[in-house]
């Protein structure tokens, strides 16, 4: 599958604190354990606000001046955006989520991003359009809050699946994250797993 096959992509990310990504970590070991999958981190954990520049076997290289300038451009987005949002979009932001769900290629944690979050997104995609980003398109956005937790790597077994279902089952709820963070970087997938790398990091404090 395509995730067996070394690539990287710049995405720009939310990070959790470690009381959301630390249990979610431990789901997601646990799930690799019940069949064939890559897991999630806590250092790797996030829901994407955008990613940009997909393709087939693309290694992003910040040494390569044309993937430099990507960086400096989304890093570019992300602080204009945020330089126009009120304190209050910082201060209130916020993701919540319940349990884990598969489409039977992947395992998520869907979230449900509040208007403050909904808000800074929407300013950072403003912001990359105004810069003339992507020809003037801008950052298309994620499809939604969610964490990714686990890619599968094979089909599984019926008696499998019937394991994976009760599992599922057993994961409490996840609850709200305060984001802490906005990270611009690019997420490598090898068949080891998923290694998110910041390239620059916008903390984001309360108030």
């Amino acid at each position: 599958g395509w995730c067996l096959r070394r690539r990287t992509r710049c995405a720009i990310a939310w990070r959790h604190p470690e009381a959301i990504t630390v249990p979610v970590e431990e789901a997601s070991l646990a799930i690799a354990v019940i069949t064939g999958a890559l897991t999630y981190d806590r250092h790797n954990l996030h829901t994407t606000l955008s990613d940009h520049g997909l393709a087939p076997n693309l290694v992003i290289d910040p040494q390569r001046t044309d993937h430099a300038e990507t960086l400096a451009a989304l890093t570019r987005a992300v602080r204009l955006g945020l330089d126009t949002v009120g304190p209050h979009a910082r201060g209130d932001r916020r993701i919540r989520f319940d349990g884990l769900l598969t489409n039977g290629k992947a395992l998520i944690a869907p979230g449900q991003a509040n208007d403050e979050v909904m808000e800074i997104n929407e300013a950072i995609k403003a912001a990359s359009r105004n810069q003339g980003f992507a020809d003037g398109n801008g950052l298309k956005g994620a499809w939604g809050a969610h964490m990714t937790t686990n890619r599968f790597t094979t089909d599984a077994a019926i008696d499998t699946a019937a394991h994976l279902v009760d599992a599922l089952h057993t994961v409490p709820r996840i609850g709200d994250s305060i984001p802490t963070a906005i990270d611009v970087g690019y997420l490598a997938v090898s068949p080891e797993g998923f290694q998110y790398t910041t390239h620059e990091r916008f903390p984001l404090t309360q108030g």
